[in-house]
């Protein structure tokens, strides 16, 4: 029974409770309306008369008005339960229960102002408006407590029958009792979208809803009278604030147009009168002469520009469209200048507009430029002739180093014929070891002029498929049976020199191929396509390279074993350095004693 009774009791209260809130919500939400003033003006005697009449309503204990900083600005009624800062730190965009003590409701409203349209001004959220301050009212919660408390003691005297009987007697009656109130909110609402003149409560209901309706038909029409004073403010204010933005956006045209003329160029721009008197200048003029704006102006142009000293020359280079002039820096260094002067007649004045660019760095540029190309030619044409005079070196060295060999050759053939050394091994060993000597030497003589003429024998660019150029030079080299190489097949097809290119892999398949010391083997040649140029690599599995002959192999004459065991020149990888070098690329080597060597260089794609 005890249960039941609590369970009427708390949906009974809660029920009062909401129609509580929602006439407080309506009273601080009007009670914000009729001070729109207060804030706007800080009109103190505006929000001491409304405060008057809505402290006279019962059960209403404070009222206050803030900024939209939340600066009190108005206070009145009871202080002994205020509303705490902390409990609306978040402001509400609509009127609200900010906070419930246990002796009084805290409801807080904002206030907002903008123009909504020609006629009133409105105070409600919307996404235009702007917040100016907030409206706050305290409600007394003494008469909800005694209800409650009075409901409760009735439901646990009786049975429940008639417990829930008297608690729909009793809803019925606090319907009858707030429906006045209720009737006053519904008419706040509408007050927001419509004339205030019309809107009045109906005087009826109980004592407090009469009382509640008189000061609220009161408030209603001091709020019209208010409101009608407002708009009045309101449309002189507009007047003036309309003249104000005419004047202004003049104002911005004209700075917007001398800013279009004097500051939205790079270059130095220095206006002059009739005579040459500077009246103007832009930012520039202080990064390109030095001076700063008040340094500058009211003096004469000659000051600057030494070749000009009065208006007739001003004219003169006027009718010029672009002249090169000496200037005069502010600390006295003399800077070269691209001048272009135009004259501006405008009501009766004359102004001369010039317009300067420093030029002296790029004049040293085009002089250094000058003096590099012809000294590039010249070194150009020197080396054209050093490297003819070393080709015909070479040639001639070749030729006059060969003859003897030749000759030497032949003497030892003669010999062995003569002598017949059919019966003497040795001799014969010592004769074919002579031959085998010159052929090398002439091997190597070769060697040398290759050498010399790599990278310049022939340049011509050619479009070129890696991928048939391997194999061209694979059926050449034509390698044993047993050793077999494998071609990737992405290999590129670009524009660069053939020859160069052909010099490159022959010389590094033949190595992979001659020193190779098994029967059976494989030689592998792939690609890597990066930013620039191509990384290409041939690699074997043979006996490997010792890393302390990684750098060494690549010069001239460097071989790992004795030429008697494997005839070599030790030419080929210096060839193939140095063709590589002239092509802006780099080789290198990943190998070590029985891993077998790769041989790793770059391309590039393109040729200028």
């Amino acid at each position: 029974m005890l249960i039941v009774s609590v369970a009427i009791t708390s949906v009974a209260s809660n029920a009062m409770h909401k129609r509580y809130v929602a006439s407080g919500i309506g009273l601080v939400d009007n009670f914000a309306r009729q001070n729109l003033l207060t804030v706007i003006y800080n009109n103190l005697e505006q929000a001491s008369s409304t405060s008057n009449n809505i402290l006279g309503l019962p059960l209403i204990r404070e009222v206050a008005i803030y900024d939209a900083n939340k600066t009190e600005l108005f206070n009145s009624g009871d202080h002994t339960d205020t509303l705490n800062r902390r409990h609306w730190l978040t402001p509400p965009k609509t009127a609200v229960l900010a906070h419930e003590s246990d002796k009084n409701w805290h409801f807080i409203s904002p206030i907002y102002s903008l123009p909504a349209n020609d006629d009133e001004l409105v105070y409600q959220s919307n996404n235009n408006q702007e917040l100016i301050g907030y409206a706050y009212l305290a409600m007394d919660k003494g008469e909800y407590h005694s209800i409650r408390t009075m409901l409760f003691a009735v439901t646990c005297g009786t049975a429940s029958a008639l417990a829930f009987i008297l608690l729909v007697v009793l809803r019925k009656r606090l319907k009858i009792l707030s429906k006045p109130i209720l009737d006053i909110a519904g008419i706040m609402n509408k007050a927001q979208d419509s004339e205030l003149s019309g809107l009045r409560a109906p005087i009826n209901g109980s004592s407090e809803a009469v009382d509640i309706a008189i000061a609220f038909n009161r408030l209603m029409d001091a709020l019209a009278d208010r409101q009608e004073m407002l708009n009045t403010q309101k449309r002189a204010l507009s007047d003036k604030v309309y003249e104000q933005l005419q004047t202004e956006l003049h104002l911005r045209e004209h700075r917007h147009y001398l800013n279009s003329i004097i500051d939205s160029v790079f270059d130095a721009i220095v206006i002059t009168n009739e005579v040459g008197n500077i009246i103007q200048v832009n930012e520039s003029t202080g990064s390109t002469l030095g001076y700063r704006k008040d340094d500058i102006e009211n003096v004469h142009i000659s000051n600057i520009l030494p070749n000009i000293s009065n208006a007739a020359d001003m004219q003169r280079y006027a009718q010029s469209s672009l002249v090169e002039i000496p200037g005069k820096h502010r600390n006295g260094a003399t800077v070269f200048l691209s001048l272009h002067i135009v004259e501006v007649n405008q009501y009766d004045n004359t102004v001369f507009v010039c317009t300067m660019r420093d030029i002296t760095l790029q004049r040293e540029y085009e002089n250094q430029l000058n003096r590099t190309a012809t000294q590039i030619a010249r070194y150009a044409d020197e080396l054209k002739s050093k490297n003819k005079e070393l080709d015909s070196f070479a040639y001639i060295a070749s030729h006059d180093l060969k003859a003897p060999l030749r000759a030497i050759s032949n003497l030892s053939s003669w010999v062995e014929e003569d002598l017949d050394v059919s019966d003497n091994p040795e001799a014969k060993e010592h004769l074919s070891l002579l031959r085998k000597r010159v052929v090398r030497m002439e091997e190597m003589i070769n060697g040398i002029l290759q050498y010399s003429r790599a990278g310049r024998a022939n340049t011509e660019i050619a479009t070129v498929n890696v991928n048939e150029l391997l194999h061209e030079i694979t059926g050449m080299l034509s390698p044993p049976p047993g050793l077999t190489i494998d071609i990737e097949n992405d290999m590129p097809t670009f524009d660069c020199p053939k020859v160069l290119l052909t010099q490159v892999f022959s010389n590094l398949i033949s190595n992979a191929i001659k020193y190779h010391d098994r029967e059976n083997g494989k030689i592998e040649i792939s690609v890597k396509d990066k930013a620039d140029e191509y990384e290409f690599c041939v690699a074997d599995d043979g006996p490997g390279i010792d890393p302390r002959y990684h750098e060494t192999i690549f010069d001239i004459f460097q071989t790992l074993q004795a030429r008697d065991e494997i005839e070599s020149t030790g030419i080929g990888l210096a060839v193939v350095n140095k063709i590589i070098r002239e092509q802006r690329g780099v080789i290198r080597i990943d190998s070590d004693i029985g891993s077998g060597a790769r041989f790793f260089f770059t391309w590039p794609k393109s040729y200028p």
